[in-house]
């Protein structure tokens, strides 16, 4: 007889891009894992199915779903702490239908991965479907970090105890893992299955420096990084790649013109030049910090306002000495004084610092074998 066909539902949050790039390694691993039929994955997800569907195709089955939970922005890239809390009111108050919603969504599902949805853990629990949640953090911690311990996180923190295993990379903050001590495996870092790999030529002609800038998903850094540009023109001993994605057709034109400058318009892309960067500026997102140590790359990351997340991410580099944390003076007409300070202040023993260091990308792969162990 035929072997049953395995579902695996993959729940992802549209909290930026780096949920749907974690889940989507692991998704790679185990369908490299079972070449036959045995396998089917399901992706439960909103807005970043659109991603995933370039990358996958019909190799696996899309559910559009609004899983709720979500940080909000204000105009100059900074948490709204209003906007987003409203997320957290209004999931609350619907959270036994939203309960029900995914209930009926997985009926037929045998194996689910939420990154990181909370009311996935209550209805999978509901339903007697094993559960495990991947993620660097979790939301019932970020709500009582950012806000305070209330009924919302009692409801948060009650879906997170559903799970019934919860598997964190490095840099997860302690009281992360004390909150969830009894359920937790530990990986390494899961980075994008092309980041490496992916050789993307860069003249090295000229043996300038190569500084990127970078943005993320939520464009939390476009305004100010549009405050710099006119500054660009000021550096003859450095060449800069420049994540262009948010930028109007004068403003790529205007730096086209700069011969020491590289424009990227594709978001996707932008994450393959930094093997061949000296150091980059970025928000301190999870993605960017887990590529920039793997590769062993200094950053000056930006400490987004009020995002305890991001704080946390860039406290633990600052406590190893592998960057120099950057605030909003920074994109001024100081920028060109900051950059050379950094150069010959900091550069040199950040590099220093990175030889104690040799952190591993292989965690999708130690993920992967954990589901895999579950299901044989």
């Amino acid at each position: 007889m035929k072997n049953k066909k395995i579902n695996i539902g993959f729940f992802i949050s549209d909290d930026g891009y780096g949920h749907a790039v974690r889940q989507s390694s692991i998704i790679n691993n185990l369908l490299n894992h079972y070449k036959n039929d045995y396998l089917q994955i399901h992706i439960f997800g909103n807005k970043i199915l659109k991603k995933i569907r370039e990358k996958f195709k019909s190799k696996i089955v899309y559910h559009k779903l609004d899983n709720v939970i979500q940080t909000k922005k204000n105009l100059n890239g900074s948490l709204s702490l209003a906007k987003t809390k409203k997320i957290f009111i209004f999931w609350k108050k619907n959270k036994k239908k939203l309960i029900k919603k995914v209930k009926l969504k997985i009926k037929n599902i045998d194996f689910i991965i939420s990154d990181s949805v909370p009311h996935v853990f209550d209805a999978a629990k509901e339903l007697n479907i094993k559960v495990f949640n991947i993620s660097h953090y979790t939301w019932d911690w970020f709500y009582l970090k950012t806000f305070k311990k209330d009924n919302i996180y009692n409801e948060l923190f009650k879906s997170y105890r559903n799970a019934d295993k919860l598997i964190f990379p490095p840099l997860t903050d302690p009281e992360i893992l004390k909150m969830h001590k009894k359920k937790i495996d530990k990986i390494n870092f899961i980075v994008t299955d092309s980041f490496i790999k992916n050789k993307l030529f860069i003249s090295q002609k000229n043996q300038k420096m190569q500084c990127m800038i970078m943005d993320n998903g939520s464009k939390v850094l476009s305004t100010k990084i549009l405050k710099i540009i006119k500054f660009i023109k000021d550096f003859d001993n450095l060449r800069f790649i420049i994540c262009a994605n948010f930028f109007n057709n004068n403003q790529i034109l205007e730096l086209k013109k700069l011969k020491h400058c590289k424009i990227e318009k594709n978001l996707k892309k932008i994450h393959m030049y930094i093997p061949y960067c000296d150091f980059l500026i970025a928000r301190g997102g999870f993605n960017t910090i887990t590529e920039s140590l793997i590769l062993k790359k200094p950053t000056l990351l930006y400490n987004e306002t009020k995002n305890k997340e991001v704080r946390g991410n860039i406290k633990h580099l600052i406590k190893k000495g592998l960057t120099h944390p950057i605030y909003k003076d920074f994109f001024t007409h100081a920028f060109k004084e900051n950059i050379d300070y950094f150069i010959s202040k900091k550069l040199k023993k950040i590099n220093r610092n990175f030889l104690k260091y040799n952190f591993q990308g292989n965690g999708s792969r130690q993920a992967s074998k954990i589901i895999i162990s579950c299901l044989s």
